[in-house]
């Protein structure tokens, strides 16, 4: 698994709550560790996982890369919630560490019904 992909998982790891946040300390800025750290409070993404990751090489020692994630909520069986996760790599000597990293706000994909709902304001 390259550095991207496992990257993204540990983060998909810790959305899920699986890996506390503090432990990718290590890895990245207090800064970069804020948004995963404020996300595993809010907690409800326990079947978070990774489902792409795009990601781009500007430099031999730098990664790019969005990686998406979706995960089934609580509140309807039929909605599918998506987010990304943008961030970039930089590497010094042997390790890399995360030096951006945003997440980008989640949002529902709906079913072709519940589509339909939402668009006349109707609710499920």
């Amino acid at each position: 698994m390259d550095v991207t992909a496992r990257f993204a998982e540990m983060v998909a790891e810790s959305l899920r709550g699986e890996r506390p946040a503090g432990q990718l300390r290590g890895m990245m800025s207090e800064q970069c560790l804020a948004p995963l750290i404020e996300a595993q409070r809010r907690g409800g993404l326990f079947a978070a996982r990774c489902v792409r990751i795009r990601c781009s090489m500007p430099r031999s020692d730098a990664v790019e890369a969005v990686a998406c994630y979706t995960w089934h909520g609580n509140d309807n069986h039929q909605a599918r919630h998506t987010m990304a996760v943008a961030f970039r790599l930089s590497r010094t000597d042997l390790v890399w560490r995360c030096v951006r990293l945003e997440i980008i706000q989640p949002g529902v994909i709906t079913t072709h019904e519940n589509q339909d709902q939402a668009m006349f304001g109707l609710r499920p």
